[in-house]
């Protein structure tokens, strides 16, 4: 396989055409964007495959200015906290004590009862409080006792409870899924608190295992609830718990080769990247989705064309868009260079269980 550098909008408007700049993607455009990735591909040499690492340190400078201006404008505060670390990280930029008490400071704004907000004076959300857990692990914090005591109690009023299964809330009266339920799980262990839910809910890891397995579908997938279709996150929420709870000594039996299965076809055959579900547009996310899976699971794909399509078709200047032609933004940035870690090999790879690493050593240290 050859490897040509191409980039940003001058690359799109040669290879999908001023007609295609559009907003929606039509089945024109999917059909052209699938040739022009084969095509940009196959005469582009891989010593050429490179990161744009000055960049996308420049546009999280950028980023991290303007969450610090506007903290109480932003939901996804805590998110954006989350994916600054780890770019940092993962584009082996030191770090030293004095970025970690920058983000740890901006993280305590978001404080909230029973764990993290998504933003300053916002209420505890799941999801939101797994990105600050992240965080916390990351630096080598542990969580005080009064959050750790905050977040069991609250988890009994998240918790949703049938005969033979349960999952967990992302906030008081809010929606349940195999994405909310991975957020609190991981949150959980993350904070050391594992044994106490176990404590707390009868037949914990059986009935968490059975919510598992009830999730995934027909075509091995995993849905985000009960009868739902098979989607690419919410697969890699079902596999890195399935992952963890292994890990300690609960294993969940699923159907492992439908599984692997599913994930294998969502690699799409002419670009290389991964869609969420059959018939959709590559997405450099599901890069990252699918490709923790690869890692946990020990899956065949084909690494070359992972690395083409996110270096070559979704980067940009200064970062990652989810695919051609829409422009770069935080998220597909983190998600893009947390693959890449693992199709290149690097020493700044994440645990794909967790979704993170510990960058500082653990020390007694708490966080209020």
């Amino acid at each position: 396989m050859h490897f040509h550098r191409l980039s940003s909008v001058n690359t799109q408007r040669e290879y999908f055409g001023e007609s295609n700049l559009g907003n929606e993607p039509s089945m024109a455009m999917f059909l052209s964007t699938m040739k022009a990735c084969s095509d940009v591909l196959e005469r582009t040499e891989e010593n050429d495959l490179v990161i744009d690492n000055m960049g996308i340190r420049a546009y999280v400078a950028d980023l991290m200015g303007s969450i610090i201006e506007h903290d109480g404008m932003l939901s996804n505060y805590v998110w954006r906290l989350y994916e600054i670390v780890h770019i940092m990280y993962y584009l082996g930029v030191p770090l030293n004590s004095t970025f970690r008490k920058v983000i740890l400071d901006n993280l305590c704004k978001c404080r909230t009862y029973g764990g993290y907000g998504g933003g300053p004076g916002l209420s505890f959300l799941g999801t939101s409080n797994y990105a600050a857990a992240c965080i916390l692990y990351f630096f080598g914090k542990s969580p005080s006792i009064l959050l750790k005591r905050e977040f069991i109690a609250l988890m009994e009023h998240l918790l949703v409870e049938k005969d033979d299964w349960i999952a967990f809330r992302t906030e008081l009266n809010g929606e349940y899924d195999m994405r909310t339920t991975y957020s609190i799980i991981m949150s959980a262990h993350l904070f050391g608190v594992m044994d106490m839910l176990e404590d707390t809910i009868d037949d914990f890891y059986s009935r968490l295992s059975r919510f598992i397995v009830l999730l995934q579908r027909h075509d091995g997938g995993f849905a985000p609830e009960i009868d739902c279709e098979a989607h690419a996150g919410y697969t890699y929420c079902a596999i890195a718990l399935s992952g963890l709870l292994g890990r300690l000594g609960h294993p969940v039996t699923f159907n492992k080769k439908a599984a692997k299965r599913w994930i294998m076809r969502r690699q799409c055959s002419l670009c290389g990247g991964f869609n969420g579900r059959p018939q959709k547009l590559p997405d450099s996310c599901y890069s990252y989705w699918l490709g923790a899976c690869v890692q946990i699971m020990d899956i065949p794909i084909s690494v070359d064309y992972q690395k083409g399509f996110l270096l070559l078709i979704t980067q940009q200047y200064k970062g990652f868009t989810d695919h051609p032609p829409n422009g770069i933004d935080p998220y597909h940035t983190f998600r893009s260079l947390s693959a890449l870690q693992w199709y290149m090999r690097t020493d700044y790879r994440v645990d794909p269980v967790l979704g993170t690493t510990q960058y500082f050593a653990y020390k007694e240290e708490t966080v209020e």
